[in-house]
């Protein structure tokens, strides 16, 4: 009789993979590749880091980064968000790369990674404590906020949309407010 072995990736080995520029994270120790994102998913990843790095200029209360940066959870856990947040309080978690949880964690979801972002990511996140995450949702020019509440856990999502003409805010960046209508200009 034999029996099955089963080896989870983790960060530690994923450094020692050959270098190929796709984006690769490891969820409950599954090493996950995915394509490199398409140029509008990138304009987009880059009008909210504008947004937020010009905000940040203003009022120093923490960094933003972009993806590929290796956000660790846990050896197992490691994903790379196409944005994150990192508070001055949360700060040290900032080495080369980030270990725990960032303040807020977006996603531009595409078809091939909707599942998972919508679903095993948003658990991990919530898992982790990562307090504000951020759904972009290009195709349908909207994104879907998740934050912690009273109970520690997310609370019902808020859908903000730019054909509602709305724009985004959050208590992690008090005084920013983002037009999703220049967001997703093509």
């Amino acid at each position: 009789m034999t029996t099955a072995i089963s080896t989870k990736i983790t960060h530690d080995d994923l450094l020692r993979m050959q270098e190929d520029n796709l984006p690769r994270e490891i969820i409950d120790g599954e090493l996950i590749v995915s394509p490199t994102p398409s140029a509008f998913h990138q304009r987009v990843v880059l009008e909210l880091a504008t947004f937020i790095r010009n905000f940040l200029r203003v009022n120093p209360i923490g960094e933003v980064f972009i993806s590929p940066l290796d956000t660790i959870l846990a050896p197992s856990q490691v994903l790379q968000p196409d944005l994150l947040f990192i508070s001055r309080e949360r700060a040290p978690i900032v080495q080369r790369w980030v270990y725990g949880a960032p303040d807020l964690a977006v996603e531009v979801i595409s078809e091939t990674s909707r599942r998972r972002d919508e679903v095993r990511k948003r658990q991990l996140y919530e898992q982790f404590g990562v307090i504000e995450y951020w759904i972009v949702d290009r195709d349908a020019r909207s994104v879907k906020i998740y934050r912690c509440g009273a109970s520690g856990g997310y609370e019902h999502p808020l859908l903000i949309t730019a054909a509602e003409d709305k724009t985004l805010t959050s208590p992690l960046l008090p005084g920013l407010t983002i037009n999703l209508a220049e967001v997703f200009a093509e």
